[in-house]
């Protein structure tokens, strides 16, 4: 086999998974860290906790007062596991469940993603022009775009991903990525 093809089946690095997490209540941060940290691992890294008022999308079903933060947990995962994992996300999403005017709403809101050496993947179960289907019901959307000229947002990177608090924490966690991929390596 010449060293092209052989290139090509190559299986794609691990990579850094991340959650963005959204609550309306900041009491339910460590029961909604105890679900993630049983279903994937634990927890190695975590942004503050900012208001979320960068859009009015999710007040209707959960309420005015929204906080978000983004946590990332030590295993790495696959690619090809991001369907698997949003689906898994949906059903912690259910253990935060409230009734508000007869309609099942969240309490939270978790949106899985991951990260590489030179971009951040968020997944989703809403499909729109910039999204990419991969399977399950879940699409895959680029968020940042990391390459020799920088940190690039993209004319879809949502408001709250361009705060500068936002773009170090995912800075922080592409550097933590790679070492410890360099770490792996050498063992």
């Amino acid at each position: 086999m010449n060293h092209y093809y052989k290139k090509v089946l190559e299986l794609p690095d691990r990579c850094q998974f991340f959650a963005a997490v959204m609550i309306n209540n900041r009491d339910l941060i460590p029961k909604v860290e105890k679900f993630i940290e049983q279903k994937f691992s634990k927890i190695e890294m975590r942004s503050q906790v900012f208001s979320f008022t960068h859009s009015k999308y999710y007040n209707r079903e959960m309420g005015d007062n929204l906080y978000k933060y983004f946590i990332s947990c030590e295993k790495l995962i696959d690619k090809e596991e991001l369907p698997d994992i949003k689906i898994s996300t949906m059903k912690i999403e259910d253990e935060f469940l409230f009734f508000k005017d007869g309609y099942k709403c969240r309490s939270a809101n978790i949106d899985p993603g991951y990260l590489t050496h030179s971009k951040v993947i968020l997944s989703t179960s809403k499909n729109y022009s910039h999204r990419i289907y991969i399977g399950k019901g879940v699409f895959a959307e680029l968020t940042y775009v990391i390459s020799h000229e920088g940190w690039k947002t993209l004319d879809w990177t949502y408001p709250d991903y361009r705060d500068k608090d936002s773009i170090n924490f995912f800075l922080t966690l592409r550097t933590k990525y790679l070492e410890n991929k360099r770490e792996l390596k050498q063992k």
